[in-house]
C-alpha cells in the first residue's frame, strides 16, 4: 500500500469517527436541553403548587355545601354510618350548619309537613282526592 492510500484511508476513518461523534454530541445536546426545560417546568409547577397549598392552608377550613345533593349525602352518611336517627340528623345539621357553611336550616319551620322547599312539585292530598273523584284511579 502506498503512503497516499494509507493517508487517505486514515483520513476517511477520521472523518467517519468525527461525523459519528458530532451526531452523538448534537443528540446529547438536544436531549440535555429538553431535560433541562422539563425540569424547569416541573420546578415552576412545584413552586406554584406549594404556594397554592400554603394559601389554602392559611384560609379557614370551612366546608361549603353547594347544592342539596351534598346535604342529602351528608344526612344519609349521618344516618347510615354514624347510626343517628332521622330526627337527630336534622338536629345535628341545625347545630353545625354554621360550621358547614349551610345558609339556612335544611328543614322548614314546621317539621311535620313537607313544604314546597323540601318537595318541589308536590301536590297536596286534597288535589289527589279531587282527581280520584274525576274517575282517575290514584293510589296514595
Amino acid at each position: 500500500m502506498s503512503p497516499e492510500t494509507r493517508y487517505k484511508k486514515s483520513r476517511d476513518n477520521w472523518k467517519q469517527k468525527a461525523a459519528s461523534r458530532a451526531e452523538k454530541n448534537r443528540y446529547q445536546g438536544k436531549e440535555l436541553a429538553r431535560v433541562k426545560a422539563e425540569r424547569d417546568r416541573f420546578k415552576k409547577e412545584l413552586r406554584e403548587t406549594r404556594a397554592r397549598v400554603h394559601e389554602l392552608e392559611s384560609q379557614d377550613l370551612v366546608i361549603v355545601f353547594q347544592n342539596k345533593v351534598d346535604l342529602a349525602y351528608l344526612a344519609l352518611q349521618l344516618f347510615l354510618v354514624a347510626r343517628i336517627g332521622f330526627r337527630a340528623v336534622s338536629r345535628v345539621l341545625g347545630i353545625v350548619m354554621g360550621a358547614l357553611g349551610i345558609k339556612k336550616s335544611p328543614l322548614s319551620t314546621n317539621h311535620h309537613q313537607l313544604g314546597d322547599q323540601a318537595l318541589s312539585g308536590a301536590h297536596p292530598i286534597g288535589s289527589d282526592a279531587t282527581g280520584a273523584a274525576d274517575g282517575e284511579d290514584n293510589v296514595l
